[in-house]
């Protein structure tokens, strides 16, 4: 069954979007990997934090050399609105083929929509990861259509039968969870792993980040080791769907009661 309700299509500056379309070869998405991503959430009349996945795909698309002329973020918001809330996947690739070195800036670009379905606030149970490895590089912070690492950490994660799984990076520092970022909490100072681990400068990781800063919490964005991780007062991870908070390490425990200061942000 397809998970998706809708599937809309537009190649280059057309402006003109398809439903539910065949997609042309060459494909550099498919064949390459060549282009980026947002998963955004749409609730009461319009895309939560749109502002802020706009300029994370921008920068992206800087990055990657496409042309950022060709995207048209009010065509996204009356093309996915509706009454109830839905998932918004926003996928930017490359158009035309070429081998490695791209022929074009140009641009083709996917909607797809489905049911949103808000995520728990608590998890049981996580463990570090014991094959997958991140690596900071150019480009570890955008949202690439290579998520190998992520799909590789949640097959670990259901072959180990727990609920969450957190990466580290090569060095043995904590980069993030399996899709979320991560912070932990030690009395009243917050930590976070810096980008350097190669995470996702996710949406979340920078609307909390600021909401405690805005609240004059001290938040530290670094490198840290397991032991930085399990000796905290409480644990949780964010992404798309909201804030979870970890019951679990390694079996170490951990406060789960949510933080009163980041309740609403999602």
């Amino acid at each position: 069954m397809n998970e998706f309700e809708t599937v809309f299509y537009s190649e280059g500056n057309s402006g003109l979007w398809q439903q539910n379309p065949c997609l042309g070869f060459p494909n550099r998405a498919l064949s390459f990997g060549d282009g980026l991503f947002e998963t955004m959430v749409w609730e009461e009349g319009t895309i939560r934090y749109f502002d802020l996945h706009v300029e994370r795909l921008v920068n992206g698309m800087k990055l990657l050399g496409l042309d950022i002329s060709q995207i048209d973020p009010n065509s996204v918001l009356e093309l996915v609105k509706g009454e109830k809330p839905r998932r918004i996947k926003w996928i930017v690739y490359r158009t035309g083929g070429g081998k490695y070195s791209p022929e074009t800036s140009g641009i083709n670009q996917l909607i797809e929509v489905s049911a949103f379905q808000a995520s728990g606030k608590v998890v049981s149970e996580a463990v570090f990861s014991k094959k997958v490895f991140l690596t900071k590089t150019m480009f570890s912070h955008c949202k690439t259509l290579n998520a190998l690492p992520y799909i590789l950490a949640a097959k670990e994660r259901i072959e180990r039968q727990v609920d969450e799984i957190i990466l580290l990076d090569s060095f043995g520092n904590i980069a993030e969870g399996g899709s979320s970022s991560i912070f932990w909490r030690k009395g009243e100072k917050v930590f976070t792993p810096s980008l350097a681990t190669g995470c996702i400068a996710g949406i979340s990781r920078k609307v909390i980040i600021q909401k405690l800063v805005d609240q004059g919490v001290e938040v530290t964005e670094g490198l840290f080791k397991k032991s930085d991780l399990l000796t905290a007062d409480q644990v949780w991870i964010s992404n798309v769907t909201g804030i979870r908070y970890i019951q679990s390490v390694e079996g170490q425990d951990f406060h789960s009661e949510p933080m009163s200061n980041l309740q609403n942000l999602f």
